[in-house]
């Protein structure tokens, strides 16, 4: 059993008891010791009592956008995503129409499912919360595009992906064609 040492203590062999035939293992369990009272071992979300949440979970607003290459305006309900459309790789596009707006709400060990436009689907699932740079939490989730079957085609996954986002972070990508265009997906996750 691992204890933590108390302030001031100022000896590792009070702190952490080990086996007597390992001696080198002092080190490590030292580290150990330290990491857990730091906080600072990777990969768990820590809250503000410093012990991992419960159920860490987030919840992705999705902009399903139809990509177009006819002229035409910038409509208002994606100014606040102006500056990134007008960027590469979407420069090829000449005017954009926002199709829809879903959510998806990941949670650790469930799957999540959200309609996009004709029959596109994605399913998403939150595998961890990592702890970034400086305590920002990083979601890493797994996405996976669907198109459903038709009269004509068969359904099939058409794209499966592990991704590493930061928390109120934005990810775009382009998908398959669509009335003329192609849809451009972008995803929010808080």
């Amino acid at each position: 059993m691992l204890t933590l040492c108390p302030e001031g203590s100022g000896s590792p062999r009070g702190c952490c008891p080990l086996p007597r035939a390992r001696p080198v293992a002092l080190g490590s369990a030292w580290a150990l010791c330290l990491g857990l009272a730091l906080g600072a071992l990777p990969g768990v979300a820590t809250g503000r009592s410093g012990r991992p949440s419960a159920s860490p979970g987030s919840v992705c607003k999705i902009h399903v956008i139809n990509g177009l290459k006819v002229p035409g305006k910038f409509p208002a309900s994606l100014s606040h995503m102006r500056r990134r459309l007008k960027a590469q790789p979407f420069k090829v596009f000449l005017s954009f129409k926002l199709l829809r707006i879903s959510t998806l709400k990941l949670a650790q060990g469930r799957l999540a499912r959200a309609r996009l436009a004709g029959p596109y689907r994605l399913e998403g699932q939150l595998l961890s919360v990592l702890l970034g740079p400086g305590g920002k939490q990083r979601l890493r989730f797994e996405l996976a595009l669907y198109r459903r079957r038709t009269r004509f085609k068969a359904a099939r996954r058409m794209l499966k992906t592990t991704l590493v986002l930061d928390r109120g972070g934005t990810f775009f990508f382009v998908g398959p064609p669509h009335k003329g265009g192609k849809l451009i997906i972008g995803i929010t996750c808080r």
